[in-house]
Order: C-alpha cells, then sequence, then structure tokens
C-alpha cells in the first residue's frame, strides 16, 4: 500500500467540510427559531464535526421549551485535517516503486 498526498484533494476535502458544517450550523440555527421540539436532524452530515445537545428551559411555571444549542469541535475538525489529501494506492506488483505505481494509477482512465 502507498499513500499518496494531493493538494487538489486536500483543498476539495476542507471545502466540502466547511460548507456541510456551515450547512448544518444553519439548519440548527433554524430549528431553534422556530422552535421545534423533539431530536434535531443533521442533514447535511456534519455529525462528526459538530455536537448538539438539546436543553428544556422553564419559561414559566407552566411552560417548558427545548432549546436547541450546538457547537463546532474543532478537536474532530483539526483530527481530520492531518489526513486530507491523502489516498491509498494499493497493487500487487512488488517489483513497482512507489513512484511507478503512482504512474500507473494517474493512466488508469487511458487504460480501461
Amino acid at each position: 500500500m502507498i499513500w499518496v498526498f494531493s493538494h487538489l484533494l486536500r483543498h476539495k476535502q476542507g471545502q466540502s467540510r466547511r460548507e456541510r458544517i456551515a450547512r448544518a450550523v444553519q439548519e440548527l440555527g433554524d430549528l431553534t427559531q422556530h422552535h421545534l421540539c423533539g431530536r434535531p436532524r443533521n442533514r447535511a452530515r456534519a455529525e462528526e464535526w459538530i455536537k448538539v445537545t438539546s436543553i428544556l428551559e422553564a419559561r414559566r411555571v407552566t411552560k417548558e421549551r427545548w432549546q436547541i444549542r450546538s457547537q463546532v469541535d474543532e478537536e474532530a475538525i483539526a483530527y481530520d485535517l492531518k489526513s486530507d489529501g491523502m489516498y491509498p494506492l494499493l497493487s500487487n506488483d512488488l517489483s513497482l516503486t512507489p513512484r511507478q505505481v503512482l504512474e500507473a494509477h494517474k493512466r488508469q482512465p487511458v487504460i480501461e
């Protein structure tokens, strides 16, 4: 197995993560604004980077309301950032050098 680093892939992965986090934060803000109860749905698929908690607040003696609070998990983002841009290449030809495996991988669309 050979690990390859791509600046373009790293940029795309970082941009995708930022967009999904922003979308999730917006959706959670919309839920809070509309006073929705129940379990919040994280449709942006960013749950690994955002921690969500729900808090029951007593507004009056007779009325309670759920609030949703979220916090971006900077540690999880930093952890994932370390592997952005990396991808593995597998080969069963042990005579090839890592550079040759990468070159063969780059020619693969032409070969197929």
